[in-house]
């Protein structure tokens, strides 16, 4: 969905690098719940706020370790596992 020339609401991206998001834009920025996977197949599923990884969410690492827990501002912050 788009509004005012911006994603908006639900949506898919794929990226030129083979990365790819699916999940929720508010004014073309990724906001609400959704899912980011790089190119090497790490993952992170969860909030997002203004674009960055902000909020509860887990990130899975191309090796199978994961981290469930609060992030904000794109890192990892308070208590997690």
């Amino acid at each position: 969905m788009w509004r005012d020339n911006h994603q908006h609401d639900q949506g898919t991206e794929k990226l030129k690098d083979g990365s790819n998001y699916e999940g929720n834009y508010e004014n073309g920025l990724k906001s609400g719940h959704g899912t980011y996977r790089w190119a090497d197949q790490s993952e992170y599923v969860g909030s997002w706020d203004n674009d960055m990884i902000d909020g509860h969410g887990t990130y899975t690492w191309v090796d199978g370790r994961k981290y469930t827990g609060e992030w904000r501002k794109n890192l990892m912050h308070g208590k997690g596992e």
